[in-house]
């Protein structure tokens, strides 16, 4: 299996402003999949050479983090397959792209982010309670361990 990871400036599409969309290139069995990242960048302040946005943008600095998170994400599901002889399909590769827990361990980060999901339906002292239910028993599980 074949799959490559790339992350580009769409240069076919631009938006009103005259920005561009960064991307996650996926190639998997010379099959291609553009995944927008959600960053706009003017093709003056990309760097074709490293994939990053240069200085000149003023929010080069999270534009770039937020990029390289993205890349270390997607090369962990697709190094998590090869590890495990699995065969890496763009719809099982979104699924783990686009779920926030991916690569954690951790129960509690798990709850945590489901939480963060549920913000919006859950009444503001729900949402509370169970967070400070969440931290006592980390905290409980801190004490056992020690």
């Amino acid at each position: 299996m074949n799959v490559y990871i790339k992350i580009i400036l769409r240069t076919d599409w631009c938006n009103k402003d005259g920005s561009r969309t960064v991307n996650l290139r996926v190639t998997i069995n010379r099959k291609v999949k553009l995944i927008s990242l959600k960053i706009k960048v003017f093709e003056n302040h990309w760097s074709l050479k490293d994939s990053k946005v240069f200085k000149r943008d003023p929010q080069y600095l999270r534009k770039n983090k937020y990029i390289r998170k993205n890349y270390n994400k997607a090369n962990k599901i697709v190094d998590d397959y090869l590890l495990n002889d699995k065969i890496l399909t763009f719809a099982e590769f979104e699924k783990h792209f686009f779920n926030d827990t991916y690569g954690t361990s951790s129960f509690y980060e798990f709850i945590e982010s489901e939480l963060n999901k549920e913000k919006t339906k859950l009444a503001k002292e729900t949402l509370k309670g169970k967070s400070n239910t969440i931290k006592k028993r980390i905290k409980l599980e801190l004490i056992i361990f020690l």
